[in-house]
C-alpha cells in the first residue's frame, strides 16, 4: 500500500497594521516569493509597506494563493476610510484594482454588492459564478475559515467541516453588477476577493484577529 500525505497550503500567517499616515508594517511566516510579492504591491499602489518573516512552525504556506497579502494590505488601507460609528447598521465599501482589472464591494448585514469590471466579458454566466466564488471565499476569510495547530504546528483540523469554510445558510445574498468594455479580459476574481475581505472587514468593526470566530 502507498502512504499518502495530506499537505495544506494556506495563506502565510500575518500580523499587520497601518499609521495615518498609510504606512504599513508586516510580519508574516518566511514564504517562498513574500517578499517580492509585498514589494511589488507597494510598488504598485505608491504604499511604503516594511516586511519581517519568522520561520513558523505549521503547514506549508503559498503566495500563489488567491488574493494573497494583497487582501491583508487591501484592508489596513481600507480600515483608514472606514467609518467609527456602530457598523452593523451601516454598509462597508472597498474598491480594488489588479492590474486593468477593478472590483467595488459593498457589505451589509444581508447582503453583499459587487460591481466589476475586466474587459470584454466572455461569458457571462462564467465570470459571475468566478465572483460569486471569490465572494464566498472572502467571507469565509474574514468571518470563519482557519485551520488549527499546535504548538509543533501539527496540523488538528483534518476535515472540511473543522475548517469553517462558510456553509450556505450562512452566506449572505451576493449580487453582482458586470460592467462590459471593450478592452481586453482581464482576470476578476483576485479583486473581488480582496475587495469584499476589506469591506467585510471594516464592516465587523475591524476586529484585531481573523476570523471572526476567533474573537
Amino acid at each position: 500500500m502507498t502512504a499518502k500525505m495530506l499537505w495544506l497550503v494556506e495563506r502565510p500567517p500575518v500580523a499587520a497594521g497601518i499609521d495615518n499616515a498609510g504606512n504599513i508594517e508586516m510580519t508574516m511566516a518566511k514564504t517562498p516569493g513574500a517578499l517580492d510579492l509585498v514589494g511589488a504591491i507597494a510598488s504598485d499602489l505608491g504604499l511604503e509597506i516594511g516586511v519581517s518573516e519568522w520561520d513558523v512552525p505549521g503547514p506549508p504556506t503559498s503566495v500563489m494563493v488567491r488574493g494573497s497579502l494583497r487582501a491583508e494590505i487591501e484592508m489596513l488601507r481600507a480600515a483608514l476610510h472606514a467609518r467609527a460609528d456602530d457598523s452593523a447598521t451601516l454598509a462597508a465599501s472597498h474598491r480594488v484594482q489588479i492590474g486593468a482589472a477593478w472590483a467595488e464591494a459593498t457589505v451589509t448585514r444581508q447582503s453583499v454588492l459587487v460591481r466589476v469590471s475586466g474587459g470584454a466579458v466572455l461569458d457571462q454566466t462564467v465570470m459571475r459564478s468566478y465572483v460569486i466564488g471569490a465572494v464566498h471565499q472572502a467571507l469565509g476569510l474574514v468571518r470563519s475559515e482557519s485551520i488549527s495547530v499546535d504548538s509543533e504546528g501539527r496540523v488538528h483540523d483534518l476535515t472540511v467541516r473543522s475548517f469553517g469554510i462558510l456553509r450556505s445558510i450562512e452566506t449572505p445574498e451576493v449580487e453582482v453588477e458586470i460592467l462590459d468594455s471593450d478592452s481586453s479580459p482581464q482576470p476578476v476574481s483576485p479583486a473581488v476577493f480582496c475587495a469584499v475581505a476589506a469591506a467585510a472587514w471594516c464592516f465587523a468593526n475591524k476586529p484585531p484577529i481573523l476570523p471572526l470566530t476567533a474573537n
